[in-house]
C-alpha cells in the first residue's frame, strides 16, 4: 500500500516535471530559431528526465492504471497552466473532457 502511494506521488511528480517541460517549449516555440533558444533545450532535457521516472513507476504498477492517472494529472496541470501562465480558457467542451476524465479516474479506483 505505502508502495503504491509513493509511486502515485512519483507519477504525479512525473506531470508536473512534464507540464515544465511543455512550459518551456511552448514558449520557445514562440521565438524564432527555436532548436537553438535554450527554453526549447531545457524542454527537451526535462521531458527525458522523465524517462527513468517512467521506468520505475512502470515497473510497480499496471500501465492502464498509470496511463489513467497520467491523463487526468497532465490534462489538470496543463489546463492550469494555460490559464494561469498563458491567460487561455477552456471551452465548455474542454470541461467535459475534464469531467469525463475524472470520471475514469474514479471508476478506475471503484472496479479495481
Amino acid at each position: 500500500m505505502v508502495r503504491t502511494f509513493l509511486i502515485i506521488c512519483l507519477v504525479e511528480v512525473l506531470c508536473l516535471v512534464g507540464c515544465a517541460a511543455d512550459y518551456f517549449l511552448k514558449i520557445a516555440g514562440g521565438q524564432a530559431g527555436f532548436f537553438s533558444n535554450r527554453l526549447f533545450l531545457l524542454g527537451f532535457v526535462l521531458h527525458s528526465s522523465t524517462a527513468i521516472g517512467w521506468f520505475f513507476a512502470l515497473k510497480y504498477l499496471n500501465l492502464s492504471q498509470i496511463g489513467v492517472l497520467y491523463s487526468i494529472s497532465i490534462v489538470l496541470i496543463l489546463t492550469a497552466t494555460g490559464v494561469i501562465f498563458f491567460n487561455e480558457s477552456p471551452t465548455p467542451r474542454e470541461y467535459v473532457g475534464i469531467g469525463l476524465a475524472i470520471c475514469s479516474l474514479l471508476l478506475l479506483v471503484r472496479f479495481q
